[in-house]
C-alpha cells in the first residue's frame, strides 16, 4: 500500500500525457484518460497497474508484465541506442497492448535528479487514449 501512495503522489506531478518510470522497480504516470499507468515495485518488478484517481486511491487493476509486454522487462535497464524498439503484443488488456516504444535520451525532459532523462516514446499503436505516450526512466538514486 505504501508503494501505491508514493507512486500516486509522484504521478500527480507528471503531465497528463507523460508516464514516469523508475528503473529497478517501477513506473508511474498518467495516460490521456487521466488514469495512472504504472509498473509497480514488487519482488520481480514486473506488474503493470492502472488506477483511475477519480475512482479512489484504492482502485487498482494489475496485469502481469510478462503477459502484456515481455519485451519491456528485457529493455528497462538497457542504454538507449538508435533503432531500439520495444513492441507490446496486440490483444493484451493493459494500456501497453499494441504499443511500440523507442528508447532514447531526451534533451527536454529531465529526471528527478534534474538530468536529461532516458525515455520510452510511443511510436506506433499510440492512438488509444489509454496508451502512455512517454515513459520516463528515473535513476535509482541521485
Amino acid at each position: 500500500m505504501r508503494y501505491r501512495s508514493v507512486l500516486l503522489s509522484f504521478v500527480l506531478f507528471a503531465a497528463s500525457n507523460l508516464a514516469v518510470a523508475w528503473s529497478y522497480g517501477g513506473a508511474g504516470g498518467t495516460n490521456r484518460l487521466g488514469q495512472m499507468v504504472g509498473f509497480l515495485p514488487d519482488d520481480d518488478f514486473h506488474r503493470i497497474s492502472v488506477q483511475d484517481p477519480r475512482k479512489g486511491d484504492d482502485h487498482f487493476i494489475t496485469f502481469a508484465m510478462a503477459d502484456e509486454c515481455p519485451a519491456m522487462i528485457e529493455w528497462l535497464d538497457v542504454p538507449p541506442r538508435k533503432g531500439l524498439l520495444i513492441r507490446c503484443p496486440d490483444g493484451g488488456q493493459s494500456p501497453l497492448a499494441g504499443a511500440t516504444y523507442a528508447k532514447a535520451k531526451s534533451k527536454k525532459i529531465k529526471n528527478l535528479c534534474d538530468e536529461p532523462a532516458i525515455i520510452f516514446k510511443c511510436v506506433a499503436g499510440c492512438e488509444p487514449k489509454k496508451v502512455p505516450l512517454i515513459i520516463v526512466e528515473q535513476p535509482w538514486e541521485c
